[in-house]
């Protein structure tokens, strides 16, 4: 059996109220998306960022100097990049 996708739902809990108590404000559990590191939830976000308008690339802003994973997952997915 595999576990959730997003996460398990006790951890997803648990971080939400840790959200709650650090911030004041209510957290829901659902919004919350458990990665197993930087990597893989960079490249989730970039993946649902990637949407081309009137044939034009997407582009995605970063900094420079910069975590050379994000030039890479921009390349990966056919993004083009906004250098600040």
């Amino acid at each position: 059996v595999y576990t959730e996708s997003t996460g398990l739902e006790i951890v997803k809990h648990h971080v939400a109220q840790y959200i709650e108590r650090r911030d004041g404000f209510p957290a829901d559990y659902s919004d919350i998306m458990l990665r197993t590191g930087a990597t893989e939830g960079i490249k989730n976000v970039f993946s649902l960022l990637n949407h081309s308008t009137n044939c034009k690339r997407p582009g995605v802003m970063i900094p420079i100097p910069q975590y050379p994973l994000y030039s890479a997952t921009i390349a990966e997915n056919g993004m083009q990049q906004v250098i600040l």
